[in-house]
């Protein structure tokens, strides 16, 4: 990874800080759950939505193991006219561990801790979660296209070069 990368991501996340991430991607001070975190999806394939997704019907598009979301893939938030939310990244056993959120006006990256985006400075970090999101964007976009589906395969296709360029010169 070049220098100038790094010192892109970080620009970005001095942009995003000065001008303040809306509330949908802002980090939040992330304690233990005082309650069991709510699965949902389908029974072979659960998982657990972002803190703030509630009102939302909630989809993921990856892969799955031992009934669980487990992988690299995409969450989805649905509102009335389709999906407003979304995140990019690694889920472990139906959990959002680690990608980018994104949601109107905003990109949350980092790592996530029981529906949260987990605040950090560490531009490293950052970094990885959008290689990760990239990553799960081109995997979404294949599994569209293997399903017939162009249009979203370029929807993907086109967040995962969007990703590509928030680390570029």
């Amino acid at each position: 990874m070049t220098g100038s990368r790094h010192v892109a991501l970080g620009l970005l996340a001095l942009a995003l800080m000065a001008a303040g991430r809306p509330a949908a991607v802002q980090a939040a001070d992330v304690d233990p759950p005082t309650v069991e975190r709510v699965l949902q999806g389908p029974a072979n394939c659960r998982f657990a939505a972002l803190k703030g997704w509630e009102a939302f019907a909630v989809q993921w598009e990856g892969p799955c193991a031992h009934g669980r979301a487990t992988g690299s893939g995409v969450l989805r938030a649905y509102g009335q006219a389709g999906p407003t939310q979304f995140f990019f990244g690694r889920i472990e056993a139906g959990e959002p561990r680690f990608g980018v959120m994104e949601a109107e006006g905003g990109l949350g990256p980092g790592e996530f801790r029981h529906g949260s985006l987990v605040p950090t400075d560490d531009r490293g970090l950052m970094i990885r979660a959008f290689e990760e999101a990239e990553k799960a964007a081109k995997q979404a976009a294949a599994r569209f296209e293997a399903r017939g589906n162009a249009a979203s395969a370029r929807f993907y296709r086109a967040r995962a070069a969007s990703f590509a360029e928030q680390l570029s010169d």
